[in-house]
């Protein structure tokens, strides 16, 4: 990921990630999940 305008303020935003019941993920689906969890605030929902 990367910012877009840094000039300008950042809103926060709610994110959930449903993990299907299924043992199987889409390569896409568990790289998006890896990406947003590490990008979030360390210390919040893990």
């Amino acid at each position: 990921m990367i910012e877009l305008w840094r000039d300008r303020p950042s809103a926060t935003l709610e994110c959930y990630a449903v993990w299907p019941a299924a043992q199987y993920l889409p390569l896409r689906s568990r790289m998006a999940i890896d990406l947003l969890a590490a990008e979030q605030p360390k210390g919040l929902g893990r």
